[in-house]
């Protein structure tokens, strides 16, 4: 079982028998519904054997083999289903509801732990993997409106670490306050959140200054404590893909803090601002603590980064659905009929995941 399941691994024998307790064990024959999009699910599957197909609508956007964790958002963040699962073979799962994960979480069961670094881990895959699609239909649209791209005149900070003389002074703020007031940290306790404002130190920054650049693996984060960013994907001709405005206690460029890769993203102060800053060795403190502000953390990083997911497959659903469209419509002057009367049947095209739909 320890050589099957990635989060079960570096935990003792005792441990891994008290956390199958929890886990319930299912064996299911192909094209068995396991999600619903829309449902209010607080669980999440890890595929032991077979292979499941995750849906958004009519769009295939991804599939799940051995390993892999299906479902793990509604989990953690408390939000319902955002897309349907269903198996494509035989499969054998184990599924975990929010009340198994609180007991094994209140009882310190390592497997909580790795638990919350493999979804860490496949999040920041799933969401650069989604990036990657969202530039790429953003690039290849013609018929829908791009964003503007970053203007002149943004400079890159020299070093996150160097005060600069003429920056202003770090605004004066509560940051144990700010995380609690931010959804991703939503039920954490107040001894975790003083533990981990403790770890950022605050920083004033001046206008237009890149603050994470595209391109670069920096090796600190930057959250949000006052003021305003704007944020995008470079690439290609579409000089920018546009990030949603993050609000303050927002978590930056997870992605990169945990792969170590470049950042896929670029975000800039657009007037004066006050920013935490958490550098690798605080990070990684942090990360892989097995005490209580460790897992707060964790999990405060996966309801960020679903957070960006959601809102990168929804643009990317939205592109997608334009591109059918129009393959539809030049089909259907092709043939000389009406494109709203062609059945699916009549066309083919690949969903976002890669798989033949």
């Amino acid at each position: 079982m320890q050589a099957l399941v990635p989060m079960f691994r570096g935990a003792s024998h005792l441990e891994v028998t008290a956390a199958l307790r929890h886990f319930k064990p299912a064996k299911l024959d192909m094209d068995t519904v396991l999600m619903v999009e829309g449902d209010d699910d607080p669980s999440l599957v890890v595929v032991l054997e077979g292979e499941l197909e995750i849906r958004c609508g009519d769009v295939d956007i991804a599939a799940a083999r051995k390993g892999d964790v299906v479902g793990e958002m509604a989990l953690f963040s408390g939000e319902r289903r955002m897309a349907s699962v269903s198996t494509a073979q035989p499969s054998k799962l184990l599924t975990l509801d929010i009340d198994g994960y609180n007991a094994l979480r209140a009882a310190g069961n390592t497997v909580v732990f790795t638990l919350e670094l493999n979804v860490i881990g496949q999040l920041v895959h799933r969401l650069r993997h989604m990036w990657g699609l969202l530039v790429s239909l953003e690039t290849a649209a013609v018929l829908l409106p791009r964003p503007p791209g970053p203007k002149k005149g943004f400079q890159r900070l020299a070093s996150l670490w160097t005060d600069d003389p003429v920056a202003p002074p770090a605004a004066a703020v509560d940051l144990p306050d700010l995380l609690a007031s931010h959804p991703a940290f939503a039920g954490a306790s107040e001894a975790s959140l003083v533990e981990i404002a403790a770890a950022f130190t605050c920083r004033g920054v001046l206008p237009k200054r890149i603050v994470v650049e595209a391109g670069v693996e920096d090796g600190t984060m930057a959250m949000l404590v006052e003021g305003k960013l704007a944020g995008f994907l470079p690439k290609g001709p579409v000089r920018a893909v546009a990030l949603p405005t993050p609000e303050p206690g927002t978590l930056l460029d997870l992605p990169s803090m945990y792969d170590h890769k470049r950042s896929a993203a670029t975000w800039k102060t657009a007037g004066e601002a006050t920013l935490a800053f958490l550098e690798r060795d605080a990070w990684r403190a942090l990360i892989e603590s097995p005490e209580e502000a460790g897992s707060t953390f964790r999990v405060a990083v996966i309801r960020a980064l679903s957070a960006r997911f959601r809102h990168a497959t929804a643009r990317v659903l939205e592109l997608e659905k334009g591109r059918r469209d129009q393959l539809r419509g030049e089909l259907a002057d092709f043939l000389g009929v009406d494109a709203e009367e062609m059945a699916d049947s009549q066309f083919s095209h690949y969903g976002i995941g890669g798989h033949r739909t």
